[in-house]
């Protein structure tokens, strides 16, 4: 029995836990290994980086995915930003500040919406942002006045604060001389960039900002002005000191600059908001001891002489006038470099091209009156009003003026002086009630087409206002050159009238006869002032007895015999 039983407990299944079948598993394992010393036993089996690496590798591809779209973004934007920016400063340089304004405006939201990181800190941002500022400060002095010129000055205010704050940030990150890949890259082997003129962002750009940063806190000086210059100057010392280089943040560096005298101006900034700035007198770097000279001997020591060191004067020669036209020669060396009669020439031709630019319109609404001029003799021409003109002016136009201006777009065609006179008399000799339903319908038209930063209204003025015909020319003044002109009710009145772009006085010296002489023009209503058209004909119609003898006195000196109109009413 008792072997049937142990038969029978050898018969009954046995449990066995996972852990003992693995580590006899194990132990098999390493006595196989142990019996054939010839294999070597395996290392601790690793943990898998599989996915580790296919995690870095997707983050990866995604990086480069990001910048090939942001590089494809900038080739496709880029060349457009740039065509804003350039079309922006040729309307500024011809005087259309408005329409500088318009282009710089809409330059700025297309980087908004396209430009990569354009509102992270971006010197590109910033240089349009002074373009337009540049712009703005045009119309406020050329153009703006009363509400408008004080909403321009504030938001001028507010465009060089928000440009300064981008560049205190570059330079506070120490990334004002460095030009991220956004803001300049190679491309065919040659720097690209959004901006037309590369050479100015960062560093050139911060100084200008500086001086309108400066300027405005002239009126009220602050603790923020006067960190922000000094700030601008340590920056200078330090970029200076590298040598003004600009590094790119895609390669490689290239030769930066800096304006003329900037660190000089920056200290007088200083000087100046830091209440330090002292007054320099002639006298007070004056030594009154003799001027000793110093020269050295064979063995190095020094000697002292009271002679001046004499050059040689006979080996320097005679030298000529510096003008190449002159003929004359010196009578001694270093007599003159221009001879007086050519100095004289000189400061005469400055005097006359100074007489050219006084008693006119600024450069930017001398433009604004030819663009209006240009569209208003466009529109004039070719009107059912003027179609209904029979006069012997306007019959000269319809031959000689009109087919030039038909089948082209309002205002694009540039009349040349003759055509213009000719359409002005023509416009003159219309019927008064004509001419202002021709005006009305003027004003309809370009209401309907935008053209920014034209005032047309002052269009109706000239129709209600305007004084054309013949008038006496007696004298020119600093206001003005003073015309008279009878009028049909028999009253002689004076205008004190100014050119367009240069004084009646500079045109009127070519004319062969003295003062008083009689032209025949008109004289337009614009802003403050009484205006040439101009277009000045001679005329051959005898005035009256009355408007010579009081030319003539008017002349002679007694200027009160006549009321002088310096501004329509």
């Amino acid at each position: 029995m008792k072997g049937k039983h142990a038969f029978e407990d050898h018969l009954l299944p046995r449990v066995v836990s996972a852990s003992t079948v693995t580590t006899r598993r194990e132990s098999h394992r390493q006595d196989r290994y142990h019996k054939s010393p010839s294999r070597p036993v395996p290392a601790a089996v690793m943990p898998s980086n599989k996915k580790k690496n296919s995690a870095d590798k997707k983050r990866q591809k995604q990086q480069r995915r990001t910048r090939q779209a942001t590089a494809q973004d900038l080739k496709e934007v880029a060349p457009k930003f740039r065509q804003l920016l350039l079309s922006a400063r040729q309307e500024y340089a011809k005087g259309r500040s408005y329409n500088a304004v318009e282009t710089q405006n809409e330059a700025i939201e297309l980087g908004t919406r396209k430009l990569p990181r354009f509102d992270d800190d971006s010197l590109v941002k910033a240089h349009a942002m002074l373009e337009l500022s540049l712009a703005k400060s045009a119309v406020m002095t050329d153009f703006a006045s009363g509400d408008e010129h004080s909403k321009l000055r504030v938001e001028w205010h507010g465009l060089i604060a928000e440009i300064m704050t981008i560049y205190e940030s570059r330079v506070a990150a120490g990334t004002l001389a460095v030009w991220r890949r956004d803001e300049v890259w190679m491309e065919g082997g040659d720097y690209e960039s959004p901006v037309p003129h590369t050479e100015r962002l960062g560093p050139v750009d911060y100084l200008q900002t500086m001086n309108f940063r400066a300027s405005m806190a002239f009126g009220e000086p602050t603790v923020d002005s006067v960190r922000s210059i000094k700030t601008a100057i340590s920056f200078l010392h330090k970029f200076e000191a590298s040598g003004c280089v600009v590094q790119l943040e895609c390669g490689g560096a290239v030769q930066g600059e800096v304006p003329p005298d900037a660190m000089g101006k920056l200290k007088g900034f200083l000087s100046v908001l830091s209440g330090l700035q002292t007054t320099v007198s002639p006298g007070m770097f004056e030594d009154a001891h003799e001027e000793v000279r110093h020269t050295g001997t064979l063995d190095g020591e020094m000697k002292k002489t009271g002679k001046k060191l004499a050059k040689d004067m006979d080996k320097i020669g005679l030298k000529n006038c510096f003008n190449p036209k002159c003929n004359r020669f010196e009578h001694q060396p270093k007599q003159f470099a221009k001879c007086t009669r050519c100095g004289f020439a000189k400061r005469a031709e400055e005097e006359v091209m100074q007489n050219k630019s006084k008693n006119c319109l600024h450069v930017g609404q001398s433009q604004q009156v030819l663009t209006l001029i240009r569209f208003f003799h466009h529109f004039a021409l070719c009107s059912f009003e003027f179609d209904a003109t029979e006069t012997a002016e306007a019959e000269m136009a319809k031959v000689l003026v009109k087919p030039q201006l038909e089948g082209h777009d309002l205002g694009t065609v540039q009349l040349d002086m003759q055509s213009v006179s000719i359409a002005f008399a023509a416009i003159w000799s219309m019927d008064k009630e004509d001419r202002a339903d021709m005006v009305r319908n003027f004003q309809n038209t370009v209401k309907q087409v935008r053209f920014p930063g034209m005032d047309f209204s002052i269009v109706t003025e000239w129709s209600q206002q305007a004084v054309a015909g013949d008038f006496t020319v007696v004298k020119h003044t600093d206001r003005g050159t003073i015309l008279l002109r009878e009028h049909e009710d028999g009253e002689i009145r004076g205008y004190c009238a100014v050119g367009i772009t240069q004084s009646l006085e500079s045109l009127f010296q070519q004319h062969p006869e003295p003062m008083p002489f009689t032209v025949n023009t008109g004289l337009l209503p614009f802003k403050k002032v009484v205006l040439c058209q101009g277009t000045i004909m001679s005329t051959c119609k005898p005035s009256s007895p009355e408007l010579e003898a009081i030319a003539k006195r008017f002349v002679d000196g007694e200027e009160g015999v006549v009321r002088i109109i310096e501004r329509f009413g």
